[in-house]
């Protein structure tokens, strides 16, 4: 997946919230792990949830795109979304961990 911006919108103990875009298109992917590092993140050690906010004239609903743990070709395009999360925003995400 592309993405053209990145920045972490939320961080919890357990996980860490980061919005991008694919530069038509923004999402939020959520990373989760108890006692969650930047290890874990850079080793492809979390579960992780990308979805979009689907909007109709008065709700929105998120629609989820990749989930890992679902399948192969999905669990190949995580890792590689997480690369390229360490290597726009890894400072950033090392500083909140």
């Amino acid at each position: 997946m592309r993405v053209v911006n990145a920045k972490i919108i939320a961080s919890r103990n357990d996980g860490i919230d980061i919005k991008f875009s694919n530069g038509m298109r923004e999402f939020v992917a959520a990373l989760e792990k108890s006692a969650i590092a930047f290890e874990d993140i850079k080793n492809n050690e979390v579960n992780v949830k990308v979805y979009s906010m689907i909007r109709n004239c008065c709700s929105a609903a998120p629609l989820y795109v990749l989930e890992s743990g679902k399948n192969e070709d999905e669990d190949l395009e995580i890792k590689e979304l997480l690369d390229v999360f360490i290597k726009l925003i890894g400072k950033d995400i090392k500083e909140i961990l």
